[in-house]
């Protein structure tokens, strides 16, 4: 019973996690647009160096991991599945949560993507931070038929928040047309 007590007494002082929020639009449209799509957004490309390449494709699977300041991020696929990688967490790309933007609903999320086609980057809105991974190229090198599609992925890195990885797939002329 006195263990109850001092817990119920202690648990005001314990730090949790926040759960995350939906990005905020421009953070998202900045990650589609590879820049800065509001005065209050700040895009800034990640430098992809000393990339370290583990495994091979057989039931091991193959990571891609690079040092962005005191942190790892990469790209991990085994078995046609790929997950985004930070700070040695894994975050599965098939089971990203999409998004809607300038209501413009997402298309099927990417169930994997070639790592070496696609940009990332840091987006900052006032004090929330996201990782960015898009494809500057749009869908070109993908396989799938559907050119004018552009895809990008976006996490919440925001210190004390869950990270949570979301996604947009679509035509993006469709969404700066509006």
């Amino acid at each position: 019973m006195r263990r109850l007590a001092f817990i119920l007494m202690m648990y005001p002082f314990i730090g949790f996690a926040q759960p995350t929020q939906a990005p905020e639009e421009s953070a998202m449209l900045s990650c589609l647009l590879a820049k800065s799509s509001g005065e209050d957004t700040r895009y800034k490309n990640i430098s992809v160096r000393n990339v370290r390449i583990r495994g091979d494709n057989s039931s091991n699977g193959m990571s891609y991991s690079f040092p962005y300041g005191e942190k790892m991020l990469g790209y991990f696929e085994k078995f046609g599945k790929g997950d985004v990688l930070f700070n040695e967490k894994n975050y599965s790309v098939q089971q990203s949560l999409p998004l809607t933007l300038l209501d413009t609903l997402a298309a099927a999320p990417l169930g994997k993507f070639d790592f070496s086609m696609v940009g990332w980057a840091e987006v900052d809105i006032g004090e929330r931070q996201y990782l960015c991974i898009n494809f500057p190229f749009g869908s070109a090198g993908l396989g799938n038929g559907e050119r004018d599609l552009t895809y990008a992925f976006i996490l919440d890195i925001t210190e004390g928040q869950t990270p949570v990885l979301y996604s947009w797939a679509g035509d993006l002329r469709a969404l700066t047309a509006k």
